[in-house]
């Protein structure tokens, strides 16, 4: 959108785009820029997740508590650095334990370096889940160390349950 554009400009500039665009993708169909004068270029495209009455648990002192990570095993994920990042914080949130569902090739590296970090016993790898909504409200934060991601289907369905996310910033 750019800084120091006023609305109108930007609207100027949205229906320009709109207007030569072959297809238009929106949310839902209150979306569906207004004026738009050819309706078969809008394609309405649901929200991947589903509505829940589940909601994520907040920390407890008295309680376990959970990082949660969801999805493919791979060095694109990160996941390394958000177990390095665990590792480095550990020591002062004792309640706290790390766990990973998924499958991939850095399993066994994942597994390896929790050994070596000597924080094995509180990061759990429990493979493939059926139910990631289920997860992801029983958990405390959701932790996406991802190298890159489009939009990630775990960052909505954790959304979906008021489940904070912590990632890098870009």
């Amino acid at each position: 959108w750019g800084f120091g554009q006023d609305f109108e400009e930007k609207m100027r500039m949205r229906n320009a785009v709109i207007d030569s665009s072959d297809k238009v993708h929106v949310l839902r169909e209150s979306c569906i820029p207004q004026g738009l004068t050819d309706a078969n270029k809008v394609r309405v495209i649901p929200n991947a997740t589903a509505k829940t009455n589940l909601r994520a648990q907040e920390p407890s002192q008295g309680q376990r508590n959970r990082f949660i990570s969801i999805g493919r095993l791979s060095p694109e994920k990160g996941l390394l650095d958000g177990l390095e990042a665990f590792a480095k914080v550990s020591s002062r949130i004792p309640n706290w334990d790390y766990v990973f569902f998924g499958e991939g090739p850095l399993l066994d590296k994942l597994k390896e370096r929790s050994k070596q970090l000597r924080i094995l016993g509180r990061v759990q790898f429990r493979g493939h889940t059926d139910n990631p909504i289920q997860e992801l409200s029983a958990s405390q934060i959701l932790l996406m160390p991802s190298k890159f991601e489009g939009w990630p289907l775990v960052a909505g369905e954790a959304q979906s349950v008021g489940l904070p996310i912590l990632g890098y910033r870009d």
